[in-house]
């Protein structure tokens, strides 16, 4: 007869080194003061003034690249870095926080940003907003794209429309055995050298009306950017404003962000590559609301911040949770797209877990820049160049040095702080007890010793032969009043893997990681048996509370 620690395994297991998804730890709050990280900053710094002085090789052209770097938590500027271009001969010669950069499709952010700012029910479909786009003879079925759709690039609509088109080229385009083109055919507006007005509303609707999808409706993503220009066209009908100013009334101005703009500020304080090509004043027009923002990595930060901060005043954080979230997957398989995100999931970072990189790069001509947001660790960056290649490698460059530099970093703090705080070590009451000690690698904190009234879980939960361990992991709920927190935590009961049978296997289902099908799965007496309560005061651990067990234990 199995006793009832014994099925607990069975009921919510899961396999080793198979954490919860998310923060297998609490988030730091202090990683600002953290010696670790000032460590491995300086150190960041040193290269970095070392590849800029030609000692080391970067991997791009220091020489005619400028570049900012920020680094934040949701409650610190954690670091910058900022670098001017030998060769810059226009624009600003001291590239600073305030420095403006044009950011490309980092825009997108904004845009979706706006959006939800806005509160727009995502679900409504466009023709909603622009009917006119039913009235073509097109394949995209329009009364059945949403918001959404557009905004995470599963509408099936083309990459641009007018822009980048080029009359002139025709020439060029019939010697690759392209055929000549009757001018009617041309896009309505934006084309240089036939149509270069810019693009208005009933324009842009009235051609894509007429156009092809990419893809099935919702099958796959297909990279777009005049859907965002139709989003600016949603904005403008909702709110009765030019997208620029809806942007500036509803989030940026809110927010302080007064140098994230539609166009340069002035010439003095705008970076400006070294090459005749870069498009440092050029108004996109309809595609602003795709590609066309201008912005300073002061102003990154202040972003950075309130998309990380639980206390921010930029969304419900039950609408950040929503947008940080996955829409559907790349081709790859550590890739995945979002709301606007481009997601990498990554198990270079760390030995135990995954880590999920929100991202949205950006490039224009003379420009490139990378938005990231790790919020299992509660860190973000970003990174503008301004150069004098049409196509920079440099913030990637720079990106992968960050990351290799910080995140260990930040994962030492981490752990460090949560001893500090006093999540480790013993708590009693009666003849009731738990030790808790770090897991491995910051896998969440591992049960050393249980009683419970005396009774040895561990030793009951183990029938003879097997491993079973008890891991604690933080669910990021957390209430608070006054100096009082409490922070619902859960556990797992985790086991060795199945035996391997005879039969052919390729181990497809083998790293299958199923803990997120387990929390509050076993009930008794009305509670969950995995959920336990974390009390702190004044920021230290003062008791566990084990609902089910009906006992609370302080810290010793």
């Amino acid at each position: 007869m199995r006793n009832l620690f014994q099925l607990l395994p069975l009921v919510i297991t899961a396999v080793i080194a198979c954490p919860l998804p998310g923060p297998t730890l609490p988030q730091p709050k202090d990683l600002v003061r953290s010696s670790i990280l000032s460590t491995a900053l300086k150190n960041l710094t040193a290269t970095l003034d070392s590849a800029v002085a030609g000692d080391i090789d970067p991997g791009f052209q220091v020489n005619i690249t400028s570049f900012s770097i920020v680094l934040n938590d949701a409650h610190n500027q954690l670091w910058e870095y900022h670098h001017t271009a030998e060769t810059t001969t226009n624009g600003t010669h001291s590239v600073n926080a305030s420095s403006q950069y044009r950011i490309g499709s980092v825009s997108k952010v904004f845009t979706d940003l706006l959006l939800l700012r806005l509160n727009l029910d995502l679900g409504d479909k466009i023709t909603k907003y622009l009917p006119g786009l039913n009235e073509g003879n097109g394949t995209i079925e329009w009364d059945r794209v949403t918001l959404r759709d557009l905004g995470s690039h599963m509408s099936g609509v083309q990459a641009n429309y007018g822009f980048l088109e080029d009359y002139v080229a025709e020439k060029q385009y019939e010697q690759f055995g392209f055929a000549p083109q009757d001018p009617d055919s041309y896009s309505l507006c934006g084309v240089a050298g036939l149509r270069p007005e810019p693009c208005t509303e009933e324009l842009v609707v009235e051609g894509l009306s007429n156009s092809h999808a990419i893809f099935p409706l919702h099958s796959k993503p297909a990279y777009s950017n005049i859907a965002f220009a139709l989003l600016g066209y949603v904005v403008r009908n909702v709110t009765g404003l030019s997208f620029e100013d809806a942007m500036r009334k509803h989030l940026t101005a809110p927010m302080g962000m007064n140098r994230t703009t539609f166009s340069p500020i002035s010439e003095g304080d705008m970076v400006i590559p070294p090459s005749p090509d870069a498009l440092w004043s050029t108004d996109l027009g309809a595609n602003n609301p795709g590609g066309g923002a201008y912005s300073t990595a002061h102003d990154m930060a202040i972003l950075l911040r309130a998309i990380l901060s639980s206390d921010s005043d930029l969304l419900p954080q039950a609408t950040i949770n929503e947008w940080l979230q996955p829409v559907t997957f790349g081709s790859e398989i550590n890739s995945a797209v979002g709301f606007p995100w481009e997601i990498t999931r990554t198990s270079k970072l760390s030995p135990i877990r995954i880590v999920d990189l929100y991202n949205k790069d950006g490039a224009l001509p003379g420009y490139s820049s990378i938005f990231s947001l790790i919020p299992s660790s509660d860190i973000g960056f970003a990174i503008f160049v301004g150069d004098g290649d049409l196509v920079s490698m440099a913030p990637y460059v720079l990106a992968e040095a960050l990351l290799a530099s910080v995140f260990p970093a930040v994962d030492e703090a981490t752990r460090l702080e949560v001893v500090d705080t006093g999540y480790t070590g013993n708590f009693s009451a009666g003849n009731s007890s738990i030790q808790l000690v770090m897991g491995e690698g910051g896998n969440g904190l591992l049960v050393e010793k249980w009683l419970s009234r005396g009774v040895d879980l561990l030793a009951l939960s183990n029938s003879p032969g097997s491993n079973t361990t008890f891991r604690l992991y933080p669910s990021e709920l957390v209430t608070v009043d006054g100096d009082t927190e409490e922070e619902v935590w859960r556990v797992l009961f985790e086991t060795p893997g199945l035996p391997r049978p005879e039969l052919e296997s390729e181990g497809v289902f083998a790293s299958d990681c199923a803990s997120w099908g387990q929390p509050g799965r076993l009930l008794y007496n009305g509670q969950q048996a995995d959920r336990l309560v974390v009390t702190k005061r004044n920021g230290t651990v003062e008791s566990l509370e084990f609902p089910v067990l009906g006992v609370v234990m302080k810290k010793e």
